[in-house]
């Protein structure tokens, strides 16, 4: 069950300090918490050898605070990573994010971006292990070593404002592989599908204690921004401090 790995404002984690902010927000109670708790308690996935999952209950990110967030990664990689990832700030993780996905630059470019911090950004980055470094120019390392993640599954639950959580989910999209919205029960008009269709993001019909799909989400590959290397490092960090890796 998805609640057996579940991270939530009760949770006290170091991994809040440090530069990567990882906050919750309380839950209210109410329908929707009662939807989003008994999901947990039903929903299951199959996971690959050396794969495990961490959910995120309403973490707080740059676009909100999405209800859950499944977090499918590399154990065995994970396992292997540098301590000092750990100094990594969010900043950071904004310029990796951008070496990960154009290729080598150079220093004259990324001066101009980052200004004077960027020494320091990419000191940490190197002692990390996740940048090579040269005389002008620098590099991610390769993805396959210093990404974990292999899927975030972002969960958006509404009993009632269905156009909302729509919405919401699409927001999703700008960390997710995956973002759907968690409905009371099975609804598919065809405008909800359309609207989904047009959005990316997939449709889930809960009731009687059963997961229904009603319209699937378009498949993303992560990092999808600064935010996926977030969950990753969140992930990482949360393995470390309970001993799971």
């Amino acid at each position: 069950m998805w609640a057996d790995f579940l991270v939530d404002s009760s949770h006290g984690h170091s991994s809040s300090e440090g530069g990567l902010g990882l906050r919750f927000r309380g839950s209210v109670s109410g329908p929707e918490q009662v939807l989003v708790e008994t999901f947990l308690n039903t929903a299951t996935i199959q996971l690959r050898p050396c794969r495990r999952l961490t959910v995120f209950a309403e973490p707080a990110i740059d676009t909100g605070f999405p209800d859950l967030v499944g977090v499918v990664w590399r154990s065995d990689l994970a396992r292997e990573w540098s301590a000092e990832r750990e100094r990594l700030r969010a900043m950071d993780l904004r310029l990796l994010h951008l070496l990960a996905t154009q290729g080598v630059m150079e220093f004259s470019f990324l001066h101009r971006l980052f200004q004077r911090g960027l020494n320091g950004m990419l000191t940490r980055l190197e002692e990390a292990g996740v940048v090579s470094i040269g005389k002008s120019k620098c590099r991610a390392r390769s993805m396959e070593r210093i990404f974990a993640v292999e899927r975030i599954i972002a969960i958006e639950a509404k009993v009632s404002a269905t156009q909302r959580a729509l919405e919401q989910a699409s927001a999703n999209t700008w960390f997710s592989s995956e973002s759907h919205a968690l409905l009371p029960r099975r609804r598919a008009g065809e405008r909800l599908m359309g609207v989904a269709s047009s959005l990316g993001v997939g449709v889930l019909g809960f009731e009687e204690d059963r997961v229904t799909k009603v319209c699937a989400a378009s498949i993303r590959v992560v990092p999808r921004s600064y935010g996926s290397w977030l969950f990753n490092e969140w992930t990482w960090r949360i393995a470390r401090e309970t001993g799971a890796i």
